[in-house]
């Protein structure tokens, strides 16, 4: 008999950011794509990947504490007054795909990154908001569709990116 199960699981947790981390991140140089700031399209940055790893490592070993661990990149993201990001998923290789959002830097007006059941928005079922908060840290299924909402200040500053837990 084979089973089937359509499972997507979100960890939210809260991680200490320590000042040079924050001050690392805000040095690295965004440009503008049509929806906000990003590191995005910019070649990998290594040390950018090293220091997230290093401070991410301890949040994924709570979550999968045998696990190895592939880091597949990350990047920086600033949304200042009125700037979003559409509705989207993550690519990741093999099957055990998952993004994060860490929280860097926010206001009490600093937009929402809303999340929503895979299939949406043809099927809805569920949904989360995050408020940011500095040192917040969501890792989520690849497959769970997310978008940031119009956002309202100068300081919504975010890394995120993609890992693979590789069990066995």
């Amino acid at each position: 008999m084979e089973q089937i199960n359509f499972n997507y699981c979100m960890y939210v947790d809260e991680i200490d950011l320590t000042k040079e981390y924050i001050d690392f991140i805000n040095s690295i140089e965004l440009e503008l794509c049509n929806i906000n700031y990003t590191s995005f399209y910019k070649e990998e940055n290594p040390l950018l990947k090293d220091k997230t790893f290093d401070i991410l490592l301890p949040f994924l070993k709570k979550i999968k504490e045998k696990a190895s661990i592939t880091f597949e990149g990350c990047w920086v993201q600033k949304y200042v007054r009125d700037q979003y990001h559409h509705l989207h998923t993550h690519h990741s290789e093999g099957s055990n795909g998952y993004s994060f959002v860490l929280y860097i830097n926010e206001t009490k007006d600093s937009s929402n990154t809303c999340f929503f059941n895979p299939g949406y928005p043809y099927i809805f079922t569920h949904e989360y908001i995050s408020k940011p908060k500095k040192g917040k840290i969501i890792l989520f299924d690849k497959a769970i569709p997310h978008s940031v909402e119009p956002n309202k200040d100068e300081e919504r500053l975010i890394v995120s990116g993609n890992i693979l837990f590789n069990e066995g």
